[in-house]
């Protein structure tokens, strides 16, 4: 499913993957999360939302995260996509997701990405806005940025056992203050790889037949779009 009202930075839907299957929940930024859907979690911090955009600031040693649990299953697969930008000083983690034995992280450094802190990385500059996705299956998790694709990383063993997907600044991060933006967060309960990429019909275009998927695409409220696959 596609949904109109993501945009990037441009205030376009570049950039933003348009899938096969229906997102399982999409989190808008326009407000803070819900409180009796994510639990927030923090030792000092007043999150605001304006802009589409989730602002989480943190000072020295602080931490502070939303966490919604019991969502994930690595067995049958778990996917998640958040668009996101920050200034920090220091490896920074930012979303984490586990199930009763594993868990992995998306960690961000000023000039770099990487899944469980120091495998799997690309560099590139975290003060912009990019669109990080991950998809889980078993013990091997998959980064993409932007929708290109990165690489793999294994698991890493859960000492907690619980099961949660997090958020924001999640650990205390010594020397170092932090701002993150997110624009949006959404996961599926099911391992999806790289986004579909196709041609798009416009009134009046003739829909071809080479190869490539076609869609008709029809304008809905709040700027959503509704797909046909021809």
């Amino acid at each position: 499913s596609f949904d109109g009202n993501l945009k990037d930075e441009t205030g376009n839907n570049n950039g933003i993957s348009r899938e096969a299957f229906t997102w399982t929940r999409i989190e808008y930024m326009d407000k803070l999360p819900n409180s009796r859907i994510w639990k927030f979690e923090k030792s000092a911090c007043k999150p605001s939302a304006k802009n589409s955009e989730l602002i989480i600031s943190t000072k020295s040693n602080n931490y502070c995260f939303y966490q919604r649990n019991k969502e994930v299953n690595f067995a049958i697969g778990f996917t998640y996509e958040a668009r996101i930008k920050a200034n920090i000083r220091n490896p920074t983690l930012v979303i984490s997701v586990a199930n009763a034995n594993d868990h992995s992280n998306l960690w961000l450094w000023p000039n770099r990405t990487c899944l469980n802190k120091n495998i799997t990385c690309a560099n590139i500059d975290t003060a912009k806005y990019h669109t990080y996705r991950v998809a889980i299956k078993g013990q091997t998790a998959k980064l993409w940025v932007d929708n290109k694709f990165i690489g793999s990383a294994p698991t890493q063993t859960n000492p907690t056992k619980a099961n949660f997907i997090k958020f924001g600044d999640i650990e205390k991060t010594p020397a170092s203050q932090n701002t993150l933006l997110f624009n949006y967060l959404r996961y599926y309960n099911q391992s999806a790889d790289s986004p579909l990429t196709y041609e798009t019909g416009k009134t009046g275009q003739a829909i071809t037949f080479d190869g490539i998927t076609d869609y008709i695409t029809i304008q809905k409220s709040r700027g959503g779009i509704m797909e046909a696959i021809v």
